[in-house]
């Protein structure tokens, strides 16, 4: 049975930790959060994974226990990938990670509001409140610290929590621009405000 053992394979599972923390939209720091990650994987491919393999697996408890192919697989397909061996070879053969990737986080789509609702778009100290003003568009009500300023307009499908927001037909001082994003490094936080 293969291990994660060898230094080519531990890089392997360190970015395969990595593409798990982008998929669930959270850090994996706390005994919660490795309770949360069981759940998750049980709930979306009906296969265990214990909280404790997972903690083990971030180092968050040090025993010298090598995981097994199986538990690797099921966290790859967690991630989009058939098994283990998929996913080192992708891994492999684009030298980083890959061009895709599954979100598993909050996301607040535009046909689901109501013309009117109002959110507060935030990322590092930049903060924006925008109202929804239907077909996807969008008006700045309130900014700091950001390029968007009051009644600057924009459009958006999807907003991603943990993710950048790209907007587009972004009306800023009476220019039409094509796009802009915000949270590049970071991602942003949605919150609907009522």
């Amino acid at each position: 049975m293969k291990k994660a053992k060898t230094t080519w394979q531990n890089n392997e599972v360190r970015k395969l930790c990595e593409l798990i923390e982008l998929t669930v939209g959270r850090k994996m720091m706390t005994p919660k959060d490795f309770e949360f990650l069981s759940n998750t994987i049980m709930q979306r491919l009906h296969m265990s994974v214990s909280p404790t393999t997972l903690k083990r697996l971030w180092g968050y408890v040090r025993e010298n226990v090598c995981t097994r192919f199986t538990t690797l697989s099921i966290l790859s397909r967690f991630v989009g990938y058939h098994d283990w061996d998929h996913l080192c070879s992708a891994l492999f053969a684009s030298g980083e990670e890959p061009d895709e990737q599954l979100i598993m986080t909050r996301c607040v789509c535009s046909q689901q509001l109501r013309t009117g609702q109002m959110l507060e778009i935030s990322w590092g100290n930049s903060c924006c409140v925008v109202r929804y003003l239907g077909d996807y568009m969008y008006e700045v009500i309130r900014s700091s610290n950001t390029i968007l300023m009051p009644a600057d307009t924009f459009q958006c499908s999807y907003f991603f929590s943990n993710a950048p927001v790209y907007v587009y037909h972004l009306v800023h001082e009476n220019n039409v621009t094509a796009g802009y994003v915000a949270g590049r490094r970071g991602g942003v936080q949605i919150r609907i405000l009522e």
